[in-house]
């Protein structure tokens, strides 16, 4: 198994049984996700002055792991 097909196993998406799959993402609202966090992907607290953003080139790469179209 290479490693992108063990990232699509472990997110649980079947390419089988969905098929084709398109990514649409509204960037425009992406740094929202992340609006209300006090804590990193470590689980670290933030500083008051921190705040955590999305690489898009990062998001990007992961959309192309299972995604058609993006």
């Amino acid at each position: 198994m290479n490693l992108q097909d063990f990232y699509i196993t472990s997110l649980g998406i079947n390419k089988e049984a969905f098929g084709k799959i398109y990514t649409f993402v509204d960037f425009g609202n992406v740094n929202y996700w992340y609006e209300k966090d006090i804590r990193d992907d470590n689980d670290v607290d933030l500083k008051p002055n921190q705040k955590l953003i999305v690489d898009i080139k990062k998001l990007a790469e992961f959309l192309n792991l299972f995604s058609e179209l993006n």
